[in-house]
């Protein structure tokens, strides 16, 4: 009976590892092999990365380049204004893609989220239009304009709009609704930003947001 009572806590503490997960460098790593980066819920970019390149999070887990991603993973919006410190810039720029000094599993998941998730994680996650049919508008009709590799979402004249634009209190969109939009595009990556998505406001949200 001793021997048979055992055998029962020894299997019952045998289920109990089974259903564990390591946490191997600030990542979830089951024993069945998959891996769970803490920010892969957070957003489009998450998700895409999860559905589309998770055999290759698994591979990497606990590595340098899943650090990256993770990194990526938590705000995947595009600063436009300051280059080369994008969070997911290692998974875009052709000189950390196609370095030839990293391992064939780090160069199998960059080239992964390279090909699958441009648009995904190039989304203005930081972009708040408020509440309100004005802020409704903003987000559905205006705020697409920001994403993009290159894109426009932390151009500093529409985050200094916003600022009261999407405020519940002392609301004003002025910035954008009173613009001058033909003005000449001088090509400058702040003034294009800024005349298109004035441009949008006041075609698309110019009621709403008045």
């Amino acid at each position: 009976m001793r021997g048979r009572g055992l055998l029962v806590v020894l299997a019952m503490l045998g289920v109990g590892v089974a259903a564990c997960t390591l946490w191997v460098d600030g990542q979830w790593n089951g024993y069945s092999g998959t891996c769970q980066l803490p920010n892969a819920g957070d957003n489009v970019c998450g998700a895409c990365v999860t559905q589309k390149c998770q055999s290759f999070v698994d591979t990497t887990c606990g590595q340098g380049v899943t650090d990256q991603l993770d990194l990526c993973l938590s705000n995947p919006s595009d600063p436009s204004d300051m280059p080369g410190e994008w969070s997911c810039d290692t998974f875009f720029a052709d000189a950390s893609v196609y370095d030839p000094t990293q391992t064939q599993d780090e160069s199998n998941l960059r080239h992964c989220v390279h090909d699958n998730c441009p648009t995904a994680c190039s989304t203005c996650t930081d972009f708040d239009g408020g509440p309100g049919a004005c802020g409704e508008c903003l987000t559905t009709s205006c705020a697409p304009i920001l994403n993009g590799i290159g894109g426009c979402c932390d151009d500093t004249d529409i985050v200094a709009g916003m600022v009261s634009c999407g405020s519940s209190v002392n609301h004003s969109c002025s910035d954008f609704l009173t613009y001058d939009t033909t003005l000449p595009d001088s090509g400058d990556d702040f003034n294009h930003c800024m005349r298109v998505f004035s441009q949008c406001v006041q075609t698309h949200c110019a009621t709403p947001c008045q």
